[in-house]
């Protein structure tokens, strides 16, 4: 899987196919999909994400 990051210009909302977005720490990666929870992992890992 590739990730990428980027910044946003103004509030990110939801549209199309997207019916919630949320900002979450590691500890709530339940809500995630298995592949967003690996995700969340490698980003603690690597600093980028607070656990909680």
């Amino acid at each position: 899987m590739t990730c990428y990051t980027g910044a946003a210009q103004g509030e990110p909302t939801p549209g199309r196919e997207i019916a919630e977005l949320a900002w979450l720490t590691a500890d709530e990666a339940g809500r995630c999909a298995p592949a967003l929870r690996q995700v969340l992992h490698r980003l603690v890992v690597e600093g980028r994400v607070r656990r909680a």
